[in-house]
């Protein structure tokens, strides 16, 4: 039963965004409004707690309660008011995917998801709905997937509507690599018996099963669904502790809660898989503890044995050319295979993909507007198409790059609070541990835009996520966080200082096309001497990197 939505609020009208919807849902289902902040210690931030106080007053029943606990964590904060009110669920507005715009983030949101809290998340184009309308629950083919639908029904239950599950279909490969005669599995009757065994274990609920296909990208897809099949909540489940599943990748959740017009139900995908766990036992499931909450997983390594090096049909390898430099000296770390892949087709980008694609464990290494002849000279055709397809990680060596003297000395993940950060992270961490070398977090923060007192806030995000580093893969992680309104410019700075280094970053997707590798990924690519793993928003998935045993990692003389 949910008795509680805690409304977390930092000042800004961004956050407060979420307590109209929080309200009416609340008197939907006869529940009460908390409204909750957090205000570091030692700073007497009187103009928030008067803010949550007239809050209070104006908003009047459900709102009944609101505090500034003392506390540079809100994440601790919401965790501790859930102690006390274990049946509350939190509502809360994403500020997108910049950390700059204030203290409730997407990043905020992650570190309550990784709790094992679902969490409520409004977009910016969210918009008010008709109180029936249905809660749907998004499920893919994955067995995790269908981890959504206990929470899913617990809201659909409270509000007293229709619940639907959408079974979400999904090509494996892009279109043109689609074999023209290949037909989509007929999955009707999985989601057929999967809606009879979600009535059995909810027999108070009205659920209904509905499906939708789409060719390209899935947010998309979904916001198109949306459009034609409002509803009032929209459920999904992301793998935050351990990021790479298909569609539920926190990458794609975070496109969903920019997107849809919905309230988007983000629910932590819990280490125990599901697969031996019937549908209609799930109910029963969830409420066990001990069902669900298995030991962390041992040490595995985002690993890959092979590096596909694309070459021109009249290009001669050059022990000199930074792209082999590059290569050979991952493969000497890691033991991987270096394949040449000779172009000779029209479409040079659709031949990289497809070599990628048959790759099982491999990466994509070729340079981006250098004087290698795979690439034009400009980073909008042949990389940007790579990029944007690839089903497996892109190390890029810009015009600029040159192959560390010698070898790579250390792993920096790019964050910026948005969740696709945890699968740079942990990408940063597997690929510091197969390397034999150290990771770092770096974050570059815009000060002037950092609300009062959120600071300490902002400088333990890296680092918080520096320490899952090192316990998820057993090397030395730093978290760095950089004051600047530029973030591909301090890039650059540290990579001047830092010339042994990998940088990873991901690219979110929005404004990723054939003409542009767009915003800083862009620009660090471009100006950069160091090789740099870019991670394509929609390919962030077990077929991306997939999980291998534990492996060794390589010792630091192995890197020379």
């Amino acid at each position: 039963m949910i008795d509680r939505l805690i409304v977390p609020l930092d000042g800004s009208h961004r956050a407060r965004r979420a307590l109209p919807l929080a309200i009416a849902m609340a008197e939907r289902m006869h529940a009460t409004v908390e409204l909750v902040t957090a205000v570091t210690p030692g700073v007497d931030d009187h103009q928030l707690r008067d803010e949550i106080d007239a809050l209070v007053r104006q908003a009047g029943p459900p709102v009944e309660d609101g505090a500034a606990v003392a506390g540079d964590d809100i994440a601790a904060v919401i965790a501790g008011r859930r102690e006390v009110h274990p049946d509350a669920m939190v509502v809360m507005s994403s500020h997108g995917p910049s950390r700059s715009s204030g203290v409730l983030t997407e990043s905020v949101a992650a570190e309550l998801l990784a709790s094992g809290l679902p969490v409520v998340l409004i977009g910016p184009d969210v918009v008010a709905r008709a109180n029936d309308l249905p809660v749907v629950a998004c499920i893919d083919e994955s067995a995790a997937s269908q981890q959504v639908i206990p929470a899913a029904a617990a809201w659909a239950g409270a509000l007293q509507v229709p619940l639907v599950l959408l079974r979400v279909l999904r090509p494996e490969s892009p279109p043109f690599l689609t074999p023209p005669d290949s037909v989509p599995a007929d999955r009707t009757g999985e989601l057929q018996r999967l809606v009879a065994d979600t009535t059995r274990a909810w027999p108070d609920l009205d659920v209904r099963g509905r499906v939708a296909e789409y060719p390209w990208g899935v947010t998309d897809a979904l916001a198109v669904h949306l459009e034609r099949h409002p509803a009032q909540l929209f459920a999904v489940a992301s793998h935050i502790r351990n990021g790479w599943h298909r569609l539920m990748h926190p990458s794609t959740t975070t496109a969903m809660v920019r997107q849809l017009s919905a309230p988007v139900l983000v629910v932590p995908i819990a280490h125990a898989s599901f697969s031996d766990i019937a549908p209609e036992d799930l109910a029963t499931a969830v409420e066990t503890e001990s069902a669900v909450r298995a030991p962390l997983d041992p040490i595995r390594v985002l690993r890959f044995d092979e590096i596909i090096v694309p070459r021109a049909s009249d290009e001669r390898a050059d022990a000199g050319d930074p792209v082999i430099a590059v290569a050979g000296q991952l493969a000497a770390a890691t033991g991987a295979t270096v394949t040449t892949l000779t172009a000779t087709d029209d479409d040079v980008a659709t031949t990289i993909i497809a070599a990628a694609a048959r790759s099982t464990h491999g990466i994509v290494c070729m340079a981006s507007g250098g004087p290698n002849r795979m690439v034009d000279g400009t980073i909008s055709t042949i990389t940007g198409r790579v990029v944007r397809w690839s089903p497996r990680p892109v190390v890029l060596i810009g015009p600029h790059g040159s192959a560390p003297e010698r070898g790579i000395s250390e792993v920096i993940g790019c964050v910026d609070g948005s969740l696709v950060s945890e699968a740079v992270a942990e990408l940063a961490g597997s690929w510091a541990r197969l390397l034999g070398v150290a990771a770092r977090v770096l974050e570059v923060v815009d000060p002037g835009t950092v609300p009062s007192g959120s600071a300490p806030i902002e400088r333990r995000y890296v680092h918080r996520l520096a320490a899952r580093i090192e316990r998820d893969h057993g090397v030395v992680a730093q978290g760095t966080t950089i004051d600047d309104v530029d973030p591909a410019r301090s890039i650059r700075i540290w990579s001047v200082a830092d010339p042994s280094a990998l940088f990873v970053m991901a690219s979110h997707g929005a404004g990723l096309s054939e003409r542009s590798l767009g915003g800083v990924v862009n620009e660090v690519v471009r100006h950069v001497a160091n090789p740099v793993v870019v991670l394509p928003a929609h390919a962030l998935d077990t077929r991306t990197a997939a999980r291998g045993d534990e492996l060794t990692p390589a010792s630091p003389a192995a890197l020379g």
